[in-house]
């Protein structure tokens, strides 16, 4: 957890291959690992959250349609 405090790129394993990420918070941390990764700021980066509740700080989830959210929580792990 020191690591993600002081604004680093970590990497994290998935199923498949290894991850890269960081703590979104912190823009030094975002910055370093759209750099790491030599990827656009206007590409965006993927986030990955446990919950709906852990992403609603980072969207405008008003923005959803009833059919969007309908698909979002049909298909969440652990649903």
């Amino acid at each position: 957890m020191a690591v993600l405090k002081n604004e680093h790129v970590i990497a994290y394993p998935t199923e498949a291959v290894f991850g890269v990420g960081c703590d979104p918070d912190s823009e030094t941390a975002v910055m370093r690992l759209l750099e790491l990764k030599q990827r656009p700021v206007e590409k965006g980066l993927i986030l990955i959250a446990a919950s709906f509740e852990q992403l609603k700080p980072y969207i405008d989830d008003s923005r959803l349609s009833d059919s969007q959210r309908e698909a979002i929580f049909s298909c969440w792990p652990g649903r």
